[in-house]
């Protein structure tokens, strides 16, 4: 299954999963690095997410998404995730900035710390609770 393809279907589970949070898809809408999703989270806090669906041992961003992170993570004190849905192993892993981070491929940077949660995706709705992280 295509890259893309994935992480609609991740966005998709998320949704479904969380019809009390809104989620507003950003996708490319607002300029390179921007994250994915911003999301309402049980009325009490919104958090942007980078969503990616990539081996769950090999999750990197590019650096113009790297530096919004940075900079609303931890400059704005904005909750900043980086969101992984790993469909052939079934695993949902979530980063919660700040993370660590070494070099990846080119122009992108990889998440080298441990994630901040990590469920199967069929556990995602019981066991995802960014409020909590």
């Amino acid at each position: 299954m295509e890259k893309q393809k994935q992480e609609s279907l991740f966005y998709q589970k998320l949704k479904s999963s969380f019809p009390e949070w809104n989620f507003l898809r950003i996708e490319n809408i607002c300029g390179r690095g921007t994250p994915d999703l911003f999301c309402g989270v049980r009325g009490y806090f919104d958090i942007w997410v980078e969503l990616k669906a990539l081996p769950s041992t090999n999750v990197q961003i590019r650096g113009d998404q790297f530096a919004f992170l940075l900079e609303h993570g931890q400059y704005l004190n904005t909750p900043c995730w980086v969101w992984n849905g790993d469909y052939k192993k079934d695993v949902f892993t979530g980063w919660r900035w700040p993370f660590q981070i070494g070099e990846g491929r080119k122009g992108h940077v990889k998440i080298t710390s441990a994630p901040n949660i990590v469920c199967p995706l069929s556990k995602i709705k019981t066991d995802l609770k960014p409020w909590q992280h």
